[in-house]
């Protein structure tokens, strides 16, 4: 879950109710990302067809969770850089 300490009941209570959309999210990113290994966010994003920024926090929980990584840059429809991502071996355990 995605809540600090000290945040209010709430917060925990609507991350452990948005817990299996999270995780579907998580599991779409990664199946397009096998797709298209070494993508930018927002080239996935609109494979996906979720928000670019929906799209690069479900990057960053399948990074911690060894599912994915990040390296090299690409450049995004602002002209502005952004980390390409590749799937891990460890795609399949997700799936």
């Amino acid at each position: 879950m995605n809540v600090h300490t000290g945040d209010p009941i709430t917060s925990y209570e609507a991350a452990a109710a948005i817990e299996p959309v999270r995780h579907a999210h998580k599991a779409k990113v990664l199946a397009a990302l096998a797709q298209h290994p070494g993508a930018i966010a927002s080239e996935l994003a609109e494979v996906v067809g979720f928000d670019p920024v929906e799209t690069r926090r479900r990057l960053t929980d399948l990074k911690l969770g060894g599912h994915a990584y990040q390296a090299h840059t690409g450049v995004g429809p602002s002209g502005r850089r952004e980390m390409r991502w590749w799937p891990r071996e460890t795609q399949k355990a997700l799936l």
